[in-house]
């Protein structure tokens, strides 16, 4: 580092490697200060609220999330959501794909209501970008759908949101049979949980 200086793009490499380790081993104190210090120089080098941030946005509202502090988590998930709202660019995949790595990390957190709105994000850029029978909204669908559908209160919601992405694969008819039979079997699950209610 001594040859890069600390708030260089090589040392913010170095800190959120070192981080992840620190993370997997339990390190949470270490990882959080590492990644700290990354965030710190994203901003220097792609500013506050550039897209060059919400990597390290995202990792702190991950670390914090995961050791307990889902409300600190909460904040940095609020500002990674910010950072791509204004993102104007053309980059839908990235945009939808950030925005269903949150609402997934949204719900995991117990906020259903902004992984509702982070979903519904990701959808529309989807559909900005490939058409609204594409690939890609599908798949967000069937995302959404396998976070709802272990719970008995979002169970509907869960079927709407499975059989959607279903009638997407269907109708761009979709080779995929592995995903096919993945979507059938949900709905199955589903379906029985109902019968059982």
């Amino acid at each position: 580092l001594a040859n890069f200086g600390k708030d260089s793009m090589e040392a913010k490499t170095f800190y959120e490697h070192l981080a992840w380790m620190y993370f997997h081993q339990g390190k949470f104190k270490e990882a959080i200060e590492l990644s700290e210090n990354a965030l710190t120089a994203s901003i220097k080098h792609y500013g506050a609220e550039g897209l060059g941030t919400i990597k390290n946005l995202y990792y702190l509202g991950e670390m914090y999330s995961n050791q307990g502090d889902s409300k600190k988590g909460s904040e940095y998930f609020d500002k990674f959501s910010q950072v791509l709202d204004k993102d104007q660019s053309d980059q839908h995949e990235k945009r939808g794909s950030s925005y269903m790595m949150i609402s997934r990390s949204y719900f995991a957190s117990g906020n259903k209501q902004k992984a509702q709105e982070a979903f519904e994000k990701a959808v529309k850029a989807a559909v900005k970008g490939f058409g609204e029978d594409s690939m890609k909204v599908g798949e967000y669908y069937d995302s959404w759908g396998l976070l709802l559908k272990d719970n008995i209160l979002t169970a509907l919601e869960s079927k709407k949101a499975l059989t959607k992405a279903l009638n997407i694969f269907k109708k761009i008819d979709l080779k995929d049979q592995g995903r096919l039979l993945h979507l059938y079997s949900q709905l199955g699950e589903i379906a029985y949980y109902d019968d059982q209610f």
